[in-house]
């Protein structure tokens, strides 16, 4: 039996909003790695990346035919849930015995919502998918009752959807197979970093742990779980060799919830590639956290990481505390400065539009990025996703629009917080990335960057993004004042 797996089409406008052009294009991890489960349990499989290779509609149902698949399994956030259910609508019209497959956080939280929603999609994938996968392709194959499948959401006598309980959480990630970086569009030629991270060309993200013990009420965490569940230092070691070996990656965004979670992991992994003597630089994400120390941060940086990206998101206390971060702003600036006199960069994440948000905590914000000597900034919007804590109470704090497509952490149409409006949001958006980029240090430190003709490249575009952006927001500032 074959499967072919689908990452949806979707515009960089629709993720990055008029940022597009600095956003980042990493590859589908998830979807390689679902194929080195597949073709390990001898199912013949391929796979389709429709963004980077910019397919249209006529392109995917031609390569879909050309592959004759029983199955197909698409991945969906929810901002690409309208494309992926447009896609099984038009694979299931023309080729109606195909089985289609819907898997990825989205359906996982509203798995009855996104079937009865988008007939086209027969079977709902909840939670990890790996384990589920592999036993209900064997029911489809077998003609197996689908009930005994757990993790899933179908349809059942008189269309009713029917969903099973969940799958247990995997305990050692370390059985699954590598990821099948093969069936992907080179990686050297079609992915990249944002052009905030980066560093060296080509590079990629990776993911190498799951769950995350943090209680912050903006995460959907019911994929994988609050439970941190790490690969070995010896299993990540074999993932960079393959990427820096076989696709000659030289830089790797470390994209996990928490990748710095497990000290002793991180240690291993650092004195693993000090060892490796890898030609390679890497950046990951931390948690500020009073755990975080200068030894451990020199070490990082002797094992080639060149910036830490810290979940900041507000400089108010109040709104820190509401959305339940656990950290408190003593400790930010204590850890930032820590991890930048070692010698690392510092991305600072930050959200606008959280829950109590007021021109006051907004300018506590401006103030605070002002303050902190990053190197990098990135902010988004709040949006209260659904499985999140606060997509439940969203419409105490604000107008909260539920429409999928609408859920865009870069355009203000989700949730617009009381007291605030659309426009008053765009405005200080704006006036919060213009707090840190026009910095002389930051110019200076980007101008350095310039290593290579792919880094000036995507660096020149990011910047000529930037400054469309902010020459907007400066006339939306005066009719603001007008």
């Amino acid at each position: 039996m074959k499967i072919i797996f689908i990452n949806p089409s979707y515009s960089m406008g629709e993720l990055y909003g008029d940022l597009a052009e600095s956003g980042s294009e990493f590859p589908p991890q998830t979807l390689a790695g679902l194929a080195a489960v597949t073709m390990r349990n001898g199912y013949e499989t391929a796979v389709l990346d429709c963004p980077v290779l910019k397919m249209d509609m006529q392109t995917i149902l031609k390569k879909v035919s050309e592959f004759s698949p029983a199955c197909v399994g698409i991945t969906s956030t929810t901002i690409t849930m309208g494309n992926a259910g447009h896609i099984a609508g038009a694979i299931k019209d023309k080729f109606p015995s195909i089985k289609i497959i819907a898997g990825g956080p989205h359906v996982t939280a509203l798995a009855e919502d996104t079937l009865a929603k988008f007939p086209a999609i027969d079977i709902g994938v909840i939670g990890e998918g790996e384990e589920t996968l592999v036993e209900l392709l064997d029911a489809i194959d077998n003609n197996k009752p689908l009930n005994q499948v757990s993790g899933i959401a179908f349809r059942g006598p008189d269309n009713k959807i029917v969903v099973t309980p969940r799958r247990e959480l995997i305990k050692d990630i370390d059985t699954l197979p590598l990821p099948a970086w093969e069936f992907l569009p080179p990686l050297d030629k079609f992915y990249g970093p944002p052009g905030d991270s980066i560093n060296r060309m080509p590079a990629v993200g990776l993911v190498t742990s799951r769950g995350c013990p943090g209680k912050c009420i903006f995460c959907d965490n019911r994929t994988f779980g609050r439970l941190f569940r790490a690969h070995s230092a010896d299993y990540v070691l074999k993932m960079i060799a393959c990427l820096v070996k076989d696709y000659g990656v030289k830089d790797i965004y470390f994209e996990d919830d928490y990748f710095m979670a497990s000290r002793k992991r991180l240690i291993e992994i650092c004195n693993g590639l000090i060892d490796a003597n890898f030609d390679l630089t890497w950046t990951c994400t931390g948690r500020i956290s009073k755990t975080i120390d200068e030894d451990l941060l020199k070490l990082m940086k002797k094992a080639g990481c060149w910036q830490i990206c810290y979940g900041i998101e507000s400089g108010s206390q109040d709104i820190l505390d509401i959305i339940e971060k656990g950290i408190d702003l003593a400790d930010v600036k204590d850890c930032v400065k820590k991890t930048r006199r070692a010698g690392l960069s510092v991305k600072g994440f930050f959200m606008l539009g959280n829950f109590l948000e007021t021109e006051e905590t907004i300018k506590k914000t401006v103030g605070l990025i002002r303050e902190l000597p990053l190197t990098d900034f990135h902010m988004c919007y709040f949006v209260p996703f659904p499985g999140s804590a606060a997509y439940a109470i969203a419409d105490k704090y604000g107008k909260f629009n539920k429409e999928w497509q609408n859920m865009n952490l870069y355009t203000p149409k989700c949730f617009i917080p009381n007291g605030l409006t659309e426009e008053k949001m765009k405005v200080e958006f704006k006036k919060c990335y213009a707090a840190h980029y026009f910095k002389p240090s930051v110019m200076f430190y980007y101008a350095k960057k310039i290593k290579n003709f792919s880094a000036m490249k995507k660096l020149i575009i990011s910047f000529m993004a930037f400054i469309r952006f902010s020459f907007f927001s400066k006339k939306q500032v005066i009719a603001q004042a007008q």
